[in-house]
């Protein structure tokens, strides 16, 4: 049972941490292209 609950808690994790990698790969490349355009 506690194992059960365990993993459960491990994937969501995992599932967040995914989501969140994404998203700050996503905001550095446009920080980026930003910093190369500054005439923007």
């Amino acid at each position: 049972m506690l194992r059960g609950h365990r993993y459960r808690v491990y994937s969501l994790w995992g599932f967040w941490l995914f989501q969140f990698s994404k998203f700050v790969e996503k905001f550095v490349e446009e920080d980026r292209r930003d910093r190369n355009n500054p005439g923007n």
